[in-house]
């Protein structure tokens, strides 16, 4: 009974990690298919955590080569579910009018306030899908978020997404 009573008391210690999420991640992200330019090429998210959920978009990027994901702020929007430290079901669709994806299928388990490691980033279009991996720190924990893009996150999250193919 002391035992299970030490257990209750440990778990209920443990923080939640969802609440960190909000805030500008920068870092580098790969394509393990070879369906773009090889190399790691670099990727901004602002990024806010709100009653289970995940909302955020792509910021630009000096070097916007690959996907064209950093051409402009919001060209790409991520919605995810976060729950006990742990972020699924998450999007990464190009924003615009026929929004289309499907969810990233792992979970990511969140270990460490400021890292985001082995993040997969479900990319899909009409003509081709592939699992992008990102490396993210937090650049800047709680950054102001551009309010017209979240809302067109959440938007999108409130809406049926449907697969590209």
């Amino acid at each position: 009974m002391v035992i299970v009573g030490m257990m209750n008391s440990l778990s209920a210690a443990v923080p939640d990690l969802c609440e960190e999420l909000t805030g500008t991640w920068a870092g580098r992200y790969h394509d393990p298919t070879g369906l773009f330019n090889p190399g790691n090429f670099p990727l901004r998210l602002n990024l806010q955590y709100q009653a289970g959920k995940v909302y955020g978009y792509t910021l630009r990027a000096q070097d916007a080569s690959a996907a064209n994901f950093g051409a402009q702020a919001g060209a790409y929007m991520l919605i995810a579910t976060c729950k006990q430290n742990r972020l699924s079901a998450l999007y990464f669709v190009k924003n615009g009018t026929a929004i289309c994806g499907d969810p990233s299928t792992q979970e990511l388990q969140l270990t460490d306030s400021s890292t985001l490691s082995a993040l997969i980033l479900p990319y899909e279009n009409a003509m081709i899908n592939a699992d992008l991996n990102a490396n993210l720190t937090k650049a800047r924990p709680g950054s102001k978020m551009n309010a017209k893009l979240l809302q067109q996150a959440q938007r999108i999250s409130n809406a049926s997404i449907n697969t590209c193919h």
